[in-house]
């Protein structure tokens, strides 16, 4: 069929190039956008350096990579996991890990936007008393 028409449709979306300098080279000019990258170890001389870069706080971009992890030492998990799915701090973090020594491998405690990694339960027994040894 040689002669039928083909219609090819091409999108095409703007790529700008971009540079990176380290602060040290950046200093003495300045720049209509700056991106600093806050890092635990830049120092107060290099991150005033960066920062005073860009002509306007508007072109300045403070980038910062970090992980928020939530740790609490639970008594009773299972009569206070309702507490923990309500508190919009502790459901902000990334991760999410919770010390309780009397949990059951059969016990679920699922929180929304949350799945468990690990777990290290006790041992179910015939016993009604719960053993103390799981994490």
């Amino acid at each position: 069929k040689r002669n039928e028409e083909i219609t090819i449709e091409r999108r095409q979306f703007p790529v700008i190039p971009a540079e990176a300098i380290t602060i040290h080279k950046s200093q003495g000019g300045t720049y209509a956008q700056v991106a600093v990258h806050l890092d635990c170890r830049i120092i107060r001389s290099a991150l005033y350096v960066g920062c005073s870069r860009a002509t306007n706080a508007n072109g300045l971009y403070l980038m910062e990579q970090r992980l928020d992890i939530y740790y609490q030492n639970v008594k009773s998990l299972n009569k206070h996991i309702a507490d923990i799915r309500s508190d919009k701090l502790i459901c902000s973090a990334d991760i999410l890990c919770f010390a309780e020594t009397w949990t059951l491998s059969q016990e679920e405690f699922p929180i929304e936007g949350y799945n468990p990694i690990a777990r290290l339960d006790g041992e179910t027994r015939s016993s009604p008393r719960r053993p103390a040894n799981g994490l």
